[in-house]
């Protein structure tokens, strides 16, 4: 193994000039793994491959001081290289989370996912130990009031029209949420998924989730029971949600 000197001859200190640029890089590249995103390529490597093995050449006491180092100058820098640094930690001192940088990059890295407006239900087991044993007692994220009925923008539903409100996800097999009138005047909205999630050929399913006596209303009901901000969403349903959709 490469002891810390060697590693650290090497550079000008124990991280590279461009380390927080390969940290961005990384931290979108493993966002996109981790939440399924259409664009995410996984025959393209990983942009902190490189540094990772230069990483696993060192000793374990090198190994710490990097991760120290990380903490010290990522952290503080916020966005993707916060969330590339936290990623590289977890994957490495995961059972050694008491080594100097680790907790440092995990609250860096809770605050980033925070400030974009990362719903509470998207943290891991994990996080949400972690936010609640050092916040006791705050929110995650205060929930959106709906609009009241005065300043409520909602176009009446057509005899018949099956309105999509609600796209869940980005991938072409996604969960949808239509609304459509009744008979009797009132109104009803539906989910419109697949039958099981990667098997196309089994089709896809309806089953009604909520009725209200108007669109305002459904509207709301909808908008304050999806577990999560839906990856699209009509414009008139969209203050409705209890989140807006993340900026992430």
């Amino acid at each position: 193994m490469v002891g810390v000197m060697g590693f650290f001859s090497r550079r000008r200190g124990p991280l590279p000039a461009d380390i927080a640029t390969v940290l961005a890089a990384s931290g979108r590249y493993r966002w996109a793994s981790t939440n399924g995103s259409p664009d995410h390529d996984p025959f393209v490597p990983d942009p902190i491959d490189p540094f990772r093995r230069e990483f696993d050449r060192l000793d374990r006491d090198g190994q710490r001081a990097v991760l120290a180092a990380l903490g010290e100058e990522i952290a503080p820098l916020g966005g993707w290289a916060v969330w590339g640094a936290w990623e590289f930690a977890l994957a490495t001192f995961l059972h050694e989370q008491t080594a100097p940088g680790f907790n440092t990059l995990f609250d860096a890295a809770l605050a980033f996912q925070r400030d974009a407006g990362v719903p509470e239900n998207n943290l891991s087991p994990m996080e949400a130990v972690r936010w609640k044993m050092t916040h006791p007692g705050e929110t995650w994220l205060v929930p959106r009031e709906p609009p009241s009925r005065a300043t409520a923008s909602i176009t009446p539903l057509q005899p018949g029209e099956e309105r999509q409100v609600a796209k869940a996800w980005p991938w072409a097999d996604s969960l949808l949420v239509f609304v459509t009138p009744e008979a009797d005047g009132r109104v009803r909205a539906f989910y419109d998924g697949p039958v099981e999630r990667d098997e196309p050929q089994r089709g896809r399913t309806r089953w009604d989730v909520a009725h209200a006596a108007d669109l305002y209303e459904l509207y709301d009901i909808v908008g304050q029971n999806l577990p999560l901000p839906p990856h699209e969403s009509d414009p008139e349903f969209e203050p409705f949600l209890r989140h807006p959709k993340p900026r992430i």
